[in-house]
């Protein structure tokens, strides 16, 4: 069962064993070149990079380190459910 970072008592679930997800953007930026990428879910979560993959990888990384960080223990169980909404030049 998946339980959303952000809704009401989701540090509770997590701890019950729910496994977490959350949603991140991925933009392009065409005035630096690169792809950009935020969590609305998870406080502090950015990534930029010239290479869509990096971006990805970056964002799911750092997701891991802050839940981390937030529960006081390692995370194993997150799910993201990216978007990738403007990420090709127009």
């Amino acid at each position: 069962m998946y339980y959303r970072i952000g809704f009401p008592f989701w540090k509770i679930m997590a701890r019950l064993g729910f496994v977490l997800s959350y949603r991140y953007d991925i933009y392009y930026s065409r005035e630096s070149d690169d792809y950009c990428a935020y969590s609305p879910d998870i406080k502090g979560l950015f990534a930029e990079s010239k290479d869509l993959n990096e971006v990805v990888s970056a964002m799911q990384e750092g997701a891991k380190e802050l839940v981390s960080i937030d529960l006081g223990r390692n995370v194993d169980h997150l799910c993201p459910t990216g978007i990738i909404s403007k990420a090709l030049p127009v």
